[in-house]
């Protein structure tokens, strides 16, 4: 919400530009504003809501039963 107001644009032009789907649907000159007001407010992808949102994690997990064996 924050980075849409200072950018003056929707959430959702917001949503579509940080999360890299704005191509052919968000002009360049927008695109900008958005990133210059997310830059501006410190803004960071939260990776945990994404991981809530979109149900993937992108994490590989590995057991081993005895690290100290080669």
């Amino acid at each position: 919400m924050d980075v849409a107001r200072r950018a003056g644009v929707s959430q959702s032009t917001v949503s579509l530009v940080l999360s890299g789907k704005s191509a052919g649907r968000i002009s360049a000159r927008t695109e900008a504003v958005v990133r210059q007001a997310a830059d501006e407010l410190g803004y960071r992808l939260n990776v945990a809501a994404r991981t809530l949102r979109t149900g993937l994690t992108r994490t590989v997990a590995m057991v081993v039963t005895d690290v100290t064996h080669p």
